[in-house]
């Protein structure tokens, strides 16, 4: 009988979980997509996150155990999903929303910021969006060179900053794996803001937060040569 009554009252409260959970989804997501053109996507006219969790909490519920595992049921939909967009109309309005549930289910996972930062950037040409999910590998990752050197890179090509950019750079030059040739890029894009003082203040940091003898002497000599070249 107790096994009976049980049975009843976790029925009672998935279903008014899932009820509770379309309608808050209907009211913050309020538009459907269908892919005709995609021979593979779902057909039906209803919104593709409809049943997903509406945030991590809601999700744990499901595995409260292991959020790894629904991290990982959720990847396949964020692939799902942003495939289905690529072959179609380039749209990917949910996928930072994707990729935070995942990140906030398992935050030392690298992979989906690397991914999001580079689709966000370059296939949904989302560069805000792009740094949020960056930024917010940095805070859980700090170590993964990648991270600094996506911020750089952005903030380089899109937002046109060159001291934010090369401070980015040096960070993730610092890191070890990371490329060589990352300190001397820091260091031409610091040389190409005409500020002094940043100029200084990078060239100090760089000093401090370098180990390697021969890459503190790369940068030095880059933002020398490039100055002089600046002033002929």
């Amino acid at each position: 009988m107790k096994t009976l009554i049980s049975s009843f009252f976790l029925i009672f409260f998935l279903t008014i979980t899932l009820y509770l959970q379309s309608n808050l989804i209907a009211d913050r997501f309020t538009f459907s997509l269908n892919n005709p053109d995609c021979p593979w996507c779902e057909s039906k006219s209803v919104d593709e996150i409809r049943y997903l969790p509406i945030n991590s909490i809601s999700a744990r519920l499901f595995a409260p155990a292991d959020p790894n595992f629904i991290s990982d049921i959720l990847w396949l939909r964020t692939c799902y999903y942003f495939g289905a967009h690529a072959l179609t109309d380039k749209k990917y309005d949910y996928l930072l929303y994707l990729l935070n549930l995942i990140t906030d289910l398992s935050p030392k996972w690298e992979h989906p910021y690397s991914f999001g930062a580079i689709a966000l950037f370059l296939e949904a040409d989302a560069p805000f969006e792009a740094m949020t999910i960056i930024e917010k590998g940095i805070a859980n990752l700090p170590n993964v060179w990648e991270l600094h050197f996506f911020s750089g890179y952005i903030l380089w090509q899109h937002f046109k900053d060159m001291e934010a950019a090369s401070i980015s750079l040096l960070k993730a030059s610092k890191i070890e794996g990371s490329p060589k040739y990352l300190a001397q890029l820091s260091a031409t894009l610091a040389s190409k803001t005409d500020n002094s003082e940043f100029i200084n203040n990078f060239i100090d940091t760089a000093m401090d937060i370098l180990d390697n003898p021969l890459q503190k002497q790369v940068i030095q000599n880059k933002i020398i040569k490039n100055m002089e070249k600046n002033h002929d």
